[in-house]
């Protein structure tokens, strides 16, 4: 993996310009890929980071997708074909009313133990729902890590 470093300018809002490291590099696939960072030890980090990661096969490529739209795959494509209609509405129903009501526009790989302790902390429900929602959201994330969209179960933490 042929690694290039370089310094790019770019302008702020107000502005202003601002200086910041690049490596470039070409991975396994062949594919070009990039990290930047103010300061160059920054970017040989992220750089040494993904190598490590890729070595230990724990690499997730970065993704957009939030919570709510992983929760809504996982229910269509993996939970209805399985479940019964009013068990895949109650699972529906508790997901939506209890997790993505409140966190779904957060991006799934950047979903922690902390925000889903904050959460059950403040659900106004009974021990019994409370222990049913993580047990299914539990499930959903657990097919999120075998994707590969992210490294670990919150959940599990």
């Amino acid at each position: 993996m042929a690694e290039s470093y370089f310094k790019r300018e770019r302008k702020n809002k107000d502005g202003s310009m601002s200086i910041f490291w690049v490596v470039e590099f070409t991975d396994a696939s062949g594919k070009t890929k990039s990290f930047s960072a103010k300061l160059r030890k920054n970017v040989q980090a992220k750089l040494d980071k993904y190598k490590a990661d890729i070595l230990l096969d724990v690499y997730v490529q970065p993704s957009a997708m939030t919570l709510k739209e992983w929760v809504n795959h996982w229910l269509s494509t993996y939970k209805k074909p399985s479940l019964r209609p009013t068990t895949f509405n109650t699972y529906q129903t508790l997901l939506k009313v209890h997790i993505t009501a409140k966190l779904g526009d957060k991006k799934l790989q950047e979903v922690t133990t902390d925000d889903l302790q904050r959460l059950i902390v403040d659900m106004k429900s009974s021990p019994r729902t409370k222990k049913d929602i993580f047990s299914i959201l539990k499930s959903c994330l657990a097919k999120a890590i075998e994707k590969n969209y992210i490294k670990k179960n919150p959940v599990n933490v």
